[in-house]
């Protein structure tokens, strides 16, 4: 009898929950018709050199991450995303998610490069990515636990294992209360989805024209 080969299962999951989710309204029916979608919706805001300068980085990353399953009793498709360790020059860390909450993610507008940004070896650290159309906005990076679990201002975004690596949606809680005092803790200071939905927005009104960074001489 053949050993089930999981990485062909977990690309033919992918697929399915791709097709289910979005063939109706983008026309994707894969992985690779998915990732195509959100090359095409991260850039078209752009000018040609920094469209290239985006797939290079965002779109390669996408296409470089790995599908597998979870070691829980009813396994569950995890992605994992590939970043440069800033501890160790040339070598790469994962962070590994539920592919569903992905999904949510891209959705979200969180399309952009990842990266793990260290707090020093002792303190771990966390995932960020910059905000789409970022110099329009009060910040220019939201850390993805934050997003995962809908952190509002006042709250951190913790991980129950200590592993700020580890963002499936089960490792993740919230710490402290919602506020709009001033003098909110650290740096919990935005509602990570509406600061993420705002630039968005203001990406997609760009769409076609050309957008480009003026060059200093």
């Amino acid at each position: 009898m053949k050993t089930p080969n999981k990485s062909t299962e977990a690309l033919a999951l992918a697929d399915t929950m791709i097709r289910e989710r979005f063939e109706a309204d983008y026309g994707t029916t894969c992985r690779t018709d998915y990732l195509a979608h959100l090359d095409g919706i991260s850039t078209r805001h752009l000018v040609s050199h920094l469209k290239d300068q985006a797939l290079k980085a965002a779109g390669q990353q996408r296409s470089n991450a790995k599908l597998c399953f979870s070691a829980d009793p009813e396994p569950i498709l995890l992605i994992q995303i590939p970043m440069d360790d800033p501890h160790k020059p040339g070598a790469t860390i994962y962070a590994t998610l539920d592919f569903a909450s992905w999904l949510d993610l891209m959705e979200m507008g969180a399309h952009g490069a990842w990266r793990f940004n260290a707090k020093g070896r002792q303190r771990g650290g966390q995932v960020l990515t910059r905000l789409p159309m970022w110099r329009s906005c009060l910040i220019a990076d939201v850390a993805i636990a934050r997003l995962l679990t809908n952190a509002k201002p006042g709250q951190q975004s913790r991980t129950l294992d200590g592993n700020p690596l580890n963002l499936r949606r089960s490792n993740l809680y919230l710490l402290g209360n919602p506020t709009i005092k001033a003098e909110r803790v650290g740096t919990a200071k935005v509602a990570a989805r509406l600061v993420m939905e705002e630039a968005k927005a203001v990406q997609a009104s760009y769409a076609g024209r050309g957008f480009d960074i003026p060059r200093i001489d």
